[in-house]
């Protein structure tokens, strides 16, 4: 079960301009999930509680997101800002995080596609992070995956005007970043003065 679905179905044909206010959505599979559809999208008020994935967009431009995400019991990511077949841009992300237990991150930056060339571009991510369980590996991650399914040391895809900051409250031995890519053509992400004050940052 998914909550709100914007998806591709005719070649050419996209939504615009959608506005959300003050939504509660619990125990789903998806909150606000936007798949190669949804351009201009604004959302306010948005409080996830045990949904597998409260936000995630591919293939899309110009979102404005704000929302909580509350008691993600899975392996899910909170936040997945994908790219597969199309470039995703000018997202700008105000996330908080509650109750994450386990899994592999918080906010995935991750390339899946066989389209050389494609960026995840002109991103911005405000966290409020706390009360995460030990077991969740890292906050943040960046990745990327080949027609396989595996994950590609270096890769051709592109991270591009990547702006992360906020208050990440984790335990010792999660990872604040997880670089599991790097791209053959340097990007560029912009770590905040908030999170750059991070203990385990240099």
């Amino acid at each position: 079960m998914s909550a709100i679905v914007c998806r591709e179905t005719l070649k050419n044909v996209r939504s615009r301009g959608i506005r959300m206010t003050n939504l509660a959505i619990s125990r789903s599979y998806y909150g606000l999930s936007f798949m190669h559809n949804g351009d201009d999208v604004v959302a306010r008020g948005i409080r996830c509680s045990d949904v597998k994935r409260s936000y995630f967009p591919y293939g899309i431009d110009n979102h404005d997101i704000e929302l909580e995400a509350i008691n993600n019991a899975t392996g899910f990511t909170d936040a997945l800002i994908k790219c597969y077949h199309r470039d995703t841009t000018n997202i700008r992300l105000k996330l908080k995080s509650r109750g994450k237990r386990g899994g592999d991150c918080i906010v995935n930056f991750d390339h899946h596609n066989e389209v050389p060339n494609l960026a995840l571009r002109n991103i911005s991510v405000d966290l409020d992070v706390d009360d995460v369980d030990c077991r969740l590996d890292s906050a943040i991650m960046f990745r990327a995956l080949d027609r396989n399914e595996r994950v590609e040391r270096q890769t051709n895809r592109h991270w591009q005007s990547i702006s992360i900051d906020g208050d990440v409250r984790i335990c010792a031995q999660t990872e604040l970043f997880d670089f599991r890519s790097f791209g053959k053509v340097p990007g560029t992400v912009y770590i905040g003065p908030r999170l750059a004050r991070h203990p385990k940052l240099p």
